[in-house]
């Protein structure tokens, strides 16, 4: 089980455009247009856009990671498969903490 917010992540500007919130659902306050849970102050909408997507991004991979286990076991993943396996497993080890913090 994973331990963020489940998604799915949204993001908006705030301001002049170099503060951005995200959020993973709409506001339960009225007069609020979501329920923050992290502001990020940053100058780039593609950065906001990616951390909005990291949910997507780790179930992606983790369906990945699911479909390619089982030609491993079975010998029949090429070379470049095994590389993306491993990549997709260092990634979700990342996002999870699970390879020492880094």
């Amino acid at each position: 089980m994973e331990k963020w917010t489940k998604g799915p992540w949204r993001y908006f500007k705030q301001g002049d455009g170099t503060r951005f919130h995200i959020t993973a659902r709409p506001a339960t306050k009225p007069g609020n247009r979501f329920d923050d849970f992290a502001t990020v102050d940053i100058g780039h909408e593609d950065d906001a856009r990616l951390i909005a997507s990291a949910p997507l991004l780790y179930d992606e991979l983790a369906h990945l990671v699911r479909l390619l286990e089982p030609l491993e076991r079975d010998g029949t993943l090429n070379v470049p498969g095994l590389a993306t396996l491993n990549g997709a497993r260092a990634a979700l080890s990342r996002a999870t903490g699970e390879e020492g913090g880094r």
